[in-house]
């Protein structure tokens, strides 16, 4: 419980005097007086706790209440010290802005700046919170009136103290020692520890209440027993605690913990070590536990032995470790012969368990034996005190092999076929075991050879086996793998032989051409050229038993033949379904529709396990050649305006993009001469031909132009063209007169005229041409086209003009475009020699 003393200063009447004194030296002039100190007429200390002992580490709480002012204060600074054997850790409380700093060596010293406060302001309780520290001695912490102080850190100098002390602490500055003893030298894993803190107080006094915990490693705690019979923690987890403690002084330990710790299960020798701490951390831990080996419980024995053998397992541990097991009862029991746990397997009977005496110094083991070939397998145990089954550990496993001691005297089939396919490897793979006189395994035998033939079969069999039909043994055995027979018959028996050893026979067993029927599968796979034409390879499948012989004795079961994955659909000669003959349905004439990478899919009726075909590839069927871009009218002997395009083209006109093997020639009509850059042909890039520089001679009109193929397609024959004469070289009378090139000409003036000189022309033609998209502008449809268009221009000598009007306007909206004209005087045509751009908005 707290106590407050209550410290109070009147000092009121002080301030009114110096406001006095300042009036008279200034004359009886009328001024303010500076704001005196006047720190609340009350003000109180309350340290929590109050008169008491304390331990180091602890917090002792000072709190300080004020009343109002009284009086006006500029700014109000609360001070103070704690003296060396406090710390200062935080504040709380106080009329804001509060601003409270710490300062000294050991952050004793305190300074709170309250701020200007008004003559009835409440000021909140100011909290100065510090810890207790651990000084080299006993001593007392006894803070004078002086300790806290109040003052105007701006007006007066003077101070107002508080009038008396905040009560006496008395500090103990103990000193817990720890040691820590574990009860064995070494321990088994899974065996239990106690491992014991021993608390010594070596202060001047008693302590207060602390904790003590303790930190496994290599273990788990099982049990906790607390000084006193307190609670304990930590049980089945790696840390302990007790709390609630404390001690009185004392040299030696007075008071002790005992942790009961399991050693961890591991797969080798391990470690076991504990660490301790005290809580609060103010006492030295002065003890440590050496880390306690764990050992690992071993046993060996022989590999084989001979039936009916009596075998010996020992531990193999160091005499001191088993001295553990047997001195100390306690903690581990003894090995007895029902500590042992034995399993048989492999045919092997145990007998004859008893405890070992034939075992080295200090060793443990068990004696047994089998009266039959086999494994059995041995495993030692430890198990909880008392309860002789809660198994705490187990050691390593010793598997010994009865009838692997013996020499070897005969061969013998373990596994054999009962039925088998003509050359289809058996189901059942042979193996022949080295057996002893007694028929017990010789396990150890790595070294014979072992041949296997037939004894009896139908005339002209033939026995093969993956790798040749010698197998050398491996621990007594000789196993053979991939072996058949080459003809159906019954009566079938293998024979294994070895030098010294008497032969072994196989039970009799029959060959057919076939199992039964079970699934189908591909003989010849399909194999595509181009959709629309017979596969290159056309589709075989059979009807096969699980071993993937075909069924030749099936003349009944159907086979239908799909697309499984593909873009197209499959089509067969007939139909897609064919009976089987001789197990094996053929089918012809089969082809899919479209171009692509496909899956067959084979199923059946009746039901077998459907078969899908490897994945193929058909290309795309190539039918015909068309023009992409047909020639336009053109002078004599220069590039055609549009250049020709031929496409490979299937016969619904999709363009095959996956051919780039087929040439395409040109030829011109009439009798004309026909030339291009790099010549007449060209071979298809994504199945298209593209052709630069081509022109024809002489001057004429209706010619066409023939594209044809290797291989062989369709041909495709282009429009008919007109070609000028070459133009003079007056042609350059020929100018375009409006609009003018690189004029924003509006659309709604769109008129193209031309002046022709001294030329007298008879027909004037115009040329335009939209380079963006190289099409032409064709007047009698109103529309851009591919195709070259001559649009005849109106008027005579000296006036030709070609109208945009109308709706066909909106045609050259934005458009940039070249015009070319074309002049005809008698036979000759003319062109201008300058070709303008004009921009159209």
């Amino acid at each position: 419980m707290a106590v407050s003393r209550t410290v109070s200063t009147r000092i009121s009447w002080l301030f009114l005097v110096i406001a006095a004194l300042l009036a008279v030296l200034s004359g009886g002039r009328a001024v303010a007086p500076a704001q005196a100190i006047a720190p609340p007429a009350t003000f109180t200390v309350a340290q929590s706790p109050a008169t008491a002992n304390v331990q180091p580490g602890s917090t002792v709480a000072y709190t300080i209440n004020f009343a109002t002012a009284g009086t006006a204060v500029s700014f109000l600074f609360l001070e103070g010290s704690l003296g060396s054997a406090l710390t200062i850790d935080s504040f709380t409380g106080g009329l804001g802005p509060t601003n409270c700093t710490s300062s000294g060596v050991n952050n004793q010293n305190f300074s709170c700046n309250l701020g200007s406060l008004g003559a009835t302001t409440a000021i909140s309780a100011i909290t100065v919170n510090a810890s207790v520290r651990n000084v080299a001695d006993a001593t007392t912490i006894d803070l004078a009136a002086s300790a806290f102080v109040a003052k105007d850190g701006q007006a007066d100098p003077g101070i107002s103290p508080a009038s008396d002390d905040a009560g006496l602490l008395t500090v103990q500055n103990e000193n817990v020692q720890v040691t820590l003893t574990p009860s064995l030298a070494a321990v088994y894993e899974a065996g239990l520890v106690n491992v014991v803190l021993g608390l010594a107080n070596t202060g001047a006094g008693a302590t207060g209440s602390f904790s003590a915990n303790l930190a496994v490693t290599g273990g788990t705690v099982t049990n906790v027993v607390c000084p006193g019979g307190g609670p304990g923690a930590g049980s089945g987890t790696a840390t302990a605690s007790c709390s609630g403690i404390a001690i009185a002084a004392s040299p030696s330990p007075s008071q002790s913990m005992t942790v009961t710790v399991k050693a961890a299960n591991t797969t080798g020798p391990g470690s076991l070590s504990a660490s301790a701490s005290l809580s609060p951390g103010i006492f030295a831990v002065l003890g440590s536990m050496t880390p306690l080996p764990v050992n690992e419980l071993t046993l060996s024995g022989p590999a084989n032995a001979a039936t009916g053998a009596t075998v010996t397992v020992c531990t193999t541990n160091a005499p001191v470790d088993t001295a553990l097991i047997a001195g100390h009862p306690s903690t581990l029991n003894p090995l007895a012969a029902g500590d042992y746990v034995l399993t048989p397997a492999g045919g092997a009977t145990v007998s004859g368990l008893a405890t070992a005496t034939t075992c080295g110094a200090g060793q443990q083991g068990v004696s047994f034996t089998s009266t039959t070939a086999g494994t059995v397998s041995a495993v030692a145990r430890t198990n909880a005190p008392g309860t002789g089954t809660t198994i705490l550990g187990l050691s390593n496993a010793v598997t010994v092999t009865f009838g692997g001691g013996s020499a070897g005297t005969q061969l013998a089939f373990t596994a054999a076929p009962t039925s088998a396919v003509v050359g289809t490897p058996f189901g059942t793979s042979p193996i022949i075991a080295v057996r002893d006189s007694g028929g017990s395994l010789v396990s150890g035998d790595n070294t014979t050879p072992v041949t296997l033939s037939l004894a009896s079969a139908p005339g002209g069999a033939v026995l093969t086996c993956t790798g040749g039909n010698t197998r050398t043994a491996s621990s007594g055995q000789a196993t053979f793998s991939g072996c058949s027979v080459s003809t159906a018959g019954s009566g079938y028996v293998l024979r294994a032989t070895a030098t010294g050893l008497t032969q072994g026979d196989s039970a009799s067993f029959a060959a057919s051409t076939h199992g039964p029927a079970a699934k189908l599968g591909f003989l010849a796979q399909p194999a595509g050229t181009s959709a629309g034409s017979p596969l290159t390879t056309q589709p075989v499948i059979a009807v096969q038993d699980a071993g993937g012989a075909t069924v030749l004795s099936d003349g009944a079961t159907t086979i239908t033949l799909a697309v499984q994955s593909g873009p197209g659909t499959l089509t067969c000669t007939g139909s897609n379904t064919r009976t089987v003959s001789a197990g094996v349905a053929t089918f012809s004439g089969c082809t899919v529709s479209a171009g692509g990478a496909y899956v067959l899919r084979a199923t059946s009726n009746p039901v077998y396990t459907p078969a899908d075909s490897a994945s193929f590839s058909a290309g795309s069927l190539a039918a015909k050649l068309s023009f992409s871009t047909q020639p336009g009218d053109g002078v004599a002997g220069a590039p055609f305006p549009a250049q020709p395009v031929v496409a490979v083209r299937t016969a619904a006109d999709a363009t095959v993009t996956s051919d780039n093997s087929t040439s395409v020639t040109l030829a011109v009509s009439g009798g004309a001469t026909l030339t291009c850059t790099g010549g007449l042909s060209k071979t298809v890039s994504a199945g298209v031909a593209t052709f630069s520089g081509c022109s024809v001679t002489p001057a004429g009109e209706n010619y066409t132009i023939t594209a044809t193929s290797s291989p062989v397609l369709t041909p495709a024959t282009s429009s008919a063209f007109g070609v000028a004469a070459a133009p003079p070289t007056s042609s350059n009378q020929l100018v375009v007169a409006t609009p003018s090139a690189g004029a924003g000409v509006p659309r709604s003036r769109l008129t193209f005229t031309v002046t022709d000189g001294t030329l007298a022309p008879t027909a004037v033609k115009f040329i335009i041409k939209r380079p963006g998209d190289n099409k032409y502008w064709n007047a009698a449809t109103g529309a851009w086209e591919a195709a070259v268009h001559q649009n005849a221009a109106t008027g005579a000598d000296g006036n030709w003009k070609l109208e945009i009007t109308g709706t066909a306007r909106r045609q050259f909206v934005g458009a940039s475009v070249t015009v070319e004209v074309r002049a005809t005087v008698g036979s000759t045509t003319y062109v201008n020699a300058s070709i303008p751009t004009i921009a159209i908005r």
